[in-house]
C-alpha cells in the first residue's frame, strides 16, 4: 500500500485530496486547503488585516497568535 492511500485511510480523504494538501503544503502554498465552511472566514481575517494569508496550513506560534488576537480585537 502507497503512502497516499495509508494517509487517505487515516483521514477519510480521497487520495487525490490528500495529495492536493500535501503538495500545498510542501510548496507553501497560499491556497487554503481544507477549511471547508471555514474559508470564508479566513478569507475575512485576510481582508481584515487579521492574517497576511500565506501558508494557512502551517502552524502558528504563540507570537504569531499574540498578534492575531491583537488585531481581531482592534488593538493594533
Amino acid at each position: 500500500m502507497g503512502l497516499l492511500n495509508e494517509l487517505s485511510q487515516l483521514t477519510g480523504r480521497a487520495p487525490e485530496d490528500v495529495k492536493i494538501a500535501l503538495a500545498a503544503l510542501l510548496n507553501d502554498a497560499p491556497e487554503a486547503v481544507g477549511l471547508g465552511k471555514a474559508e470564508s472566514e479566513f478569507r475575512a481575517a485576510v481582508a481584515e488585516g487579521i492574517t497576511d494569508g500565506t501558508r494557512p496550513n502551517a502552524p502558528a506560534t504563540r507570537a504569531q497568535v499574540a498578534v492575531m488576537a491583537r488585531r481581531a480585537a482592534g488593538r493594533r
